[in-house]
This record gives structure tokens, sequence and C-alpha cells, in this order.
């Protein structure tokens, strides 16, 4: 049985990402309504999804009984709210990350899943990274022995030259706390938590070079696990750098991402490097998620999971204000 959409949000990510997938999965899914919020458009998307109702106001969207789940789609600080609509209204979700920016909030949308027996599917991509699970068996195998700390650098250029993306008003203007983390980084931050688990506190420091794109440009955090294992995550929309890179340091050697290849160093001087198929990770999202709404496969990234990336991005915000390390709450 096709899943019946409603699309809440016709923005970048749903036209260059989204839609293009979803438009070749017309066995599992269908539009049939869409929300614009402005009117002129609705013209073009009435060509673009033929026989899709049209609307400008996502509350009345989320009422339509020809949609069986929503696809929230907007800019990040509306997800929450797009999303919490959609629950109260009885419907499935497929929300963008991230879910929401606050603590507080979070905890409204896991409460609404439970009232209303609906759920949330965050659309995460790095979780469908086919590397991951060769990452979790290395690590939770202890291969190379025991985990011991990670250095982690993201930095790329988002800024009004970008075409498209950098050009957004609410990027450019950002109404969220941080500034891009909680945009591009908070993928990073999902990716993290997959492979070593929730950090006990961090120390953050945050940098601004730049009036746009947000309060920081860059954010240096040292994250701190129970097991007394650290880390280090640099992350920036400013700092443009082309040799970005993970290291992951072990008793007994180390573990070196670079593109598609992972590389095993030991510490006998022996070297392995495993190649790990690269692929469209938003399509390979699609396409699992479509088993799991068929009553296939677990769900690997879970609405408490999209609460723990908020969490940690929390004890940053509460690290660089106070100067000092904040615990994750």
């Amino acid at each position: 049985m096709k899943l019946r959409l409603g699309i809440v949000g016709l923005g970048l990510i749903w036209e260059n990402i989204h839609m293009p997938i979803l438009m070749d999965m017309k066995e599992q899914f269908e539009i049939k309504a869409f929300c614009v919020h402005n009117e002129k458009k609705i013209p073009l998307w009435q060509q673009r999804l033929p026989g899709a109702a049209a609307y400008t106001d996502y509350r009345r969207m989320v009422q339509d009984n020809s949609v069986d789940a929503v696809v929230v789609t907007t800019p990040l600080e509306m997800n929450a709210e797009v999303t919490l609509a959609a629950l109260e209204a009885g419907k499935d979700v497929f929300c963008e990350k991230p879910m929401a920016v606050h603590v507080d909030v979070a905890d409204r949308i896991m409460e609404m899943e439970k009232q209303t027996g609906k759920t949330v599917y965050v659309l995460e991509q790095f979780l469908y990274n086919p590397q991951l699970p060769v990452m979790k068996k290395i690590i939770d195998g202890k291969q190379l022995g025991e985990f011991v700390s990670f250095e982690r650098t993201t930095h790329y250029l988002m800024d009004s030259s970008n075409e498209g993306y950098g050009q957004t008003q609410w990027r450019r203007k950002s109404d969220f706390p941080l500034g891009h983390i909680y945009d591009g980084g908070v993928h990073e931050i999902a990716l993290l938590n997959e492979l070593f688990g929730m950090p006990e506190e961090m120390y953050a420091v945050g940098q601004s070079f730049r009036e746009e794109m947000g309060k920081y440009d860059h954010i240096l955090t040292m994250f701190h696990y129970p097991s007394g294992a650290t880390g280090v995550f640099s992350h920036s929309a400013f700092l443009a750098c082309s040799k970005n890179y993970f290291y992951i340091r072990f008793t007994e050697g180390s573990l070196y991402v670079y593109g598609d290849k992972l590389v095993l160093e030991h510490k006998n001087g022996g070297t392995e490097e495993l190649n790990t198929a690269e692929g469209d990770t938003y399509r390979a999202m699609w396409m699992e998620l479509a088993r799991i709404v068929s009553g296939h496969g677990k769900l690997p990234f879970t609405a408490q999971d999209a609460k723990n990336c908020v969490r940690v991005l929390d004890a940053v915000e509460q690290s660089i204000e106070s100067d000092q390390c904040a615990p994750v709450k």
C-alpha cells in the first residue's frame, strides 16, 4: 500500500534532494498535498506535483484526510511546530533535521508521539552511510583495543556566495541557537553519538568573524565520555578547508576515515585499508524508511536520538556562554 504524503516546505532541500527520490518511489509513496507560504508559487507546484491539493497554511494541510504522513522540510526553526501540528492531527511525520532546537520542545514531540501512537522519522542521512556499520563493528568489537579519543574536523564555506543554500534568508539571519552547527553540523553530532555514545560533559569555545550566518562561525568542542575517553570536534561554516579529517585512537592502533576508505593502523606497524562503497545516503535513507513503514526493519534514528543531538548542542551552548565545562543534561 502506498503511503500518501503531504509536503510542508518546498525549498531547496525538497526540490534538490527529497522530491527527485520520492518521484522515483511511486510504488511506495504518493504525494497528495503540498503547502507553500507564497500563494503565487502554487501554479508552479501544481504543474510539478499534478493532482496534489494546494495549501498556504500547514495547519489546514495536516488535517487533510487524504494525507497519511507529513514531510517537513521547512526552515529549521519551524521543524518542531509543524511536526507537533502533524502529530496532533494524527499523522506520522518525516522531519528534516534538527527535529527541534530546544530540549523541552523535543520532549513535547516525544510525548505527542506516545499520546498519538504516531512516529517521527527524522531525515538524518548520515546514519545511512555504508561506512557506519563497519566503523561500529571495529569500535564495539574492540578490533583495535579500547576507544581512547577522536579528532574530527568539519570545515566548509557557507555564505551568500554559495548558490542557493547560502542565500536563504533563514540561514543568513538565523533565529536559532549557536549558528550553522545546528544546520550542517548536527549531522556530525548524530554520527558521533552513534559511534561513541552520549558524552557526559563538554567544554566548547565559539568564535565569530562575520555578522551573518548565525552566532558562531567556528566552534571547537572537547567531549568527555563516562569511560574516560575524549574527543575534539572542530566545526566551521567559515573556515573553508579541503582537508577535513576523522581520526579515532585506540589502545592498539588508530582508525582514519579517508573518503570512502577506512585505514586501520595497528600498533605493531601493520596497516589495513577497507574500501566501503560510496552511495547516495539520502536515497538509501528513503529506501530503508519505506521498508520500516511497511513493517520491516528497525528505525536507526529515533526521536530520542534526535533529542540527544539537541542535548549535546545545548551543553555546547552552555559551555561557551559560561566558559566552563557543561554537563549533558
